[in-house]
């Protein structure tokens, strides 16, 4: 797994204590823990007082996931939460239940049964139109439902896990095959991989099969915020995208942050949306107009070459974006309470993506994809081999998201591209 070389320990302060789940020497079964600053807290670890206050039996936490947790809802959580930063104030964590973040191993946070992704961003959707289509466009839904697709739980890792370039098919040249021209397609590795910096919304307290909420009501169903990367294979998404939407494009990885910050937490950054649509239906109406404002910023980092059988250390990280979430037009409540619509219930770790998050100025845009638009962006190119993709988060005042981090291998076997001439 790759590891992140800056210091995230400013993003963990008593404000935040998050949910995670980890593993090392001392502790060879991923379970839950917590964070400050660069301590790791195994929950497990503090007690049967620190048990008895908060209500809970130990095998909670010797769980491989959060799921179990998750679902037992907010109080919960707020009381696990308020129990732990007392501890910390009294200077009272047991010191065999900690360890520092450099001596353990983090994993995949819950287990994701289902992932919807979502295109919450007026401006990426804007955009993108315009580098697939040529034209800059709304979906004919836009305003009144949040365009979402169903993505692949399978491919869902943790930050620091790797994630390699898939093959496809896609169009030799995608601009003509638009016009009806040249529509020969090639079958290889992917041309043109991409990142996509997004925010992520965890499900707690289930919704039961046949039942549905409104956006105020969905409050109460969220464990915690997460980053993601959903990596995406754009020349294969331009070819898959009609009639049924992105499919395998979509579903090569998903790198997600390894801690889940809470709602309270967050919950002295949000600020007043001035994008959030309010003329919306009954169920997608919430009681206030605050969303989550989380700064952002992607990084790219180029392999350090070798020389001479040493590693020659020199600037390659380049800082691609920054931005902040507060630009969507959708919040997290009504896309659960979307996704909830239909009945078809909601389980403990389902996960929610609200899109690339974008801005409308150069150096605000959240994929390569808008970037290399000629009228938008600095025709940088798409994610090389070997590069490392890294996004952050960041609230306020002791309360961030840490980093979500992969780098991208090779695809696998030959990469070579061979011409399909589909016959009936």
């Amino acid at each position: 797994m790759t590891a992140s070389n800056q210091d995230w320990s400013a993003h963990f302060g008593i404000q935040n204590i998050p949910f995670g789940v980890a593993s090392s020497s001392k502790h060879n079964t991923p379970q839950t823990v917590s964070r400050y600053g660069n301590s790791i807290i195994f929950l497990a670890e503090l007690g049967e007082s620190f048990l008895a206050s908060v209500q809970l039996p130990q095998d909670v936490f010797l769980e491989s996931t959060l799921n179990k947790f998750a679902a037992l809802g907010g109080s919960v959580q707020q009381t696990v939460r308020g129990a732990l930063q007392a501890m910390i104030k009294a200077d009272s964590i047991p010191q065999h239940s900690i360890e520092d973040v450099s001596m353990v191993q983090m994993h995949l946070p819950v287990s994701v049964g289902d992932f919807t992704d979502f295109s919450c961003s007026e401006y990426h959707n804007l955009n993108a139109s315009q580098a697939v289509t040529g034209r800059r466009g709304l979906p004919p839904t836009w305003g009144f439902i949040p365009p979402g697709y169903a993505g692949r739980c399978s491919s869902i890792a943790v930050s620091g896990s790797p994630v390699r370039r898939p093959k496809g098919q896609f169009w030799a040249d995608a601009a003509s095959a638009m016009k009806g021209e040249n529509r020969s397609i090639l079958y290889g590795p992917c041309k043109k991989m991409d990142y996509e910096m997004e925010l992520g919304v965890i499900v707690g307290r289930p919704v039961p099969y046949g039942e549905t909420m409104t956006a105020q009501e969905a409050e109460n169903h969220i464990f915690g915020y997460v980053i993601l990367n959903d990596w995406s294979a754009r020349d294969i998404q331009t070819f898959e995208m009609i009639p049924l939407g992105p499919l395998n494009s979509k579903n090569s990885g998903t790198t997600m942050s390894p801690w889940v910050i809470s709602p309270d937490a967050v919950a002295p950054f949000r600020g007043v949306s001035k994008t959030l649509f309010r003329n919306v239906a009954p169920n997608l109406v919430q009681s206030h107009d605050k969303v989550l404002a989380v700064d952002m910023k992607i990084t790219v980092t180029r392999p350090m070459p070798e020389k001479e059988g040493e590693v020659v250390r020199d600037n390659t990280a380049e800082v691609m974006s920054r931005c902040n979430s507060s630009v969507m037009a959708w919040s997290f409540e009504q896309l659960i309470a979307y996704q909830s619509s239909a009945g078809c219930g909601l389980r403990s770790g389902d996960l929610l993506g609200i899109g690339t998050v974008s801005e409308e100025e150069d150096g605000t845009r959240g994929c390569l994809l808008e970037d290399n638009i000629p009228s938008l962006g600095r025709a940088r190119g798409f994610v090389q081999d070997g590069e490392t993709v890294e996004l952050s988060g960041y609230c306020g005042e002791g309360v961030g998201f840490g980093d979500c981090r992969a780098q991208l291998l090779p695809a696998s076997g030959d990469n070579v591209w061979t011409p399909i001439n589909p016959s009936k």
